[in-house]
């Protein structure tokens, strides 16, 4: 009798975390769409877009060469309409096709920052642990795939900016 209750108790409690699971997935593929949708929108915005090469070594304190902690090695404004495009939908895309995956280290190796004159979103990108840290935007913490890094990267190399690699 004691092993029956125990496996009525077991399976109710299976059964809880089972819709609870189902609530926070669905929950986060809303804030992914979210994420996607506000990466996206701003194909369309008049305003600056730069791309950072970063040191993924984190540091503490600011100075004038960081972009949140994390040293620029080089920057390239993104002019042309068509890499505007490009950049912009290979992130959103990488953001809708993570489906929860993310790994424990933070090793930013690029940033994009959009600017107008009353706005500002920053975002540091770690392709190699699938996340990203927002700033300015409507969430802080981004997951992606890495996807995107080829188009990053391929648009960082077209300009002659220095990347750190492994």
């Amino acid at each position: 009798m004691k092993h029956l209750l125990a496996l009525i108790l077991l399976c109710v409690a299976l059964t809880g975390c089972t819709v609870a699971l189902t609530g926070c997935t669905d929950e986060f593929t809303q804030k992914q769409r979210e994420s996607a949708k506000e990466v996206e929108g701003l194909i369309a915005r008049d305003g600056g877009l730069i791309v950072y090469s970063l040191d993924p070594e984190f540091r503490q304190g600011t100075s004038p060469g960081d972009f949140h902690g994390y040293r620029i090695i080089g920057q390239q404004e993104v002019t042309d309409p068509k890499d505007r495009r490009e950049l912009l939908n290979q992130l959103a895309e990488s953001i809708r096709e993570n489906s929860g995956v993310v790994a424990a280290c933070f090793i930013p190796r690029h940033g994009l920052r959009f600017k107008t004159d009353d706005t500002q979103l920053d975002l540091v990108i770690c392709f190699e642990c699938f996340s990203a840290r927002g700033y300015g935007t409507t969430q802080p913490g981004i997951l992606l795939t890495s996807s995107a890094r080829a188009a990053f990267d391929g648009f960082l190399d077209k300009h002659g900016i220095p990347r750190r690699t492994r």
